[in-house]
């Protein structure tokens, strides 16, 4: 019934600390912050799974955040494509999703406009984010 709290989404801003929750990546936390301007969010806790086919602190994960409508954002989350059998990332790219906050302090990643069948669960867990390790990208 978490859904609910996504029918009203949150006016509340992105920039933080989030955590992802639920999925194969649990436990990813990345830090969203703005950049001349503009909103990235980049890797601040890296689970093993993910430490397990390329991903390191202070990757790029987000970017082109945007808000192209009152209630929900766009952003493109950033891909790593691992080749297994020689142990290194071959490509990476990025898919566009829709983000919706939510009313008690958690987003949802989403391909179709409504955030009902959700690819990414989130939750907030600091709304401070530290400008010193975003101003060196």
């Amino acid at each position: 019934m978490d859904f609910l709290q996504f029918l009203l989404p949150s006016q509340a801003t992105l920039e933080g600390h989030w955590k992802r929750v639920g999925d194969r990546f649990d436990g990813c936390a990345l830090e969203v912050a703005s950049t001349a301007g503009q909103l990235f969010g980049r890797l601040t806790h890296v689970p093993t799974p993910m430490a397990e086919v390329g991903w390191q602190i202070g990757d790029l994960k987000w970017q082109a955040i945007r808000k192209p409508t009152t209630s929900s954002w766009r952003v493109q989350d950033i891909r790593k494509h691992y080749d297994q059998r020689a142990k290194k990332v071959v490509h990476t790219d990025a898919r566009e999703y829709w983000l919706t906050l939510g009313g008690t302090d958690s987003l949802r990643l989403h391909t179709a406009p409504l955030p009902f069948f959700p690819d990414q669960r989130w939750v907030r867990v600091d709304a401070q984010p530290s400008k010193s390790r975003m101003s060196s990208s």
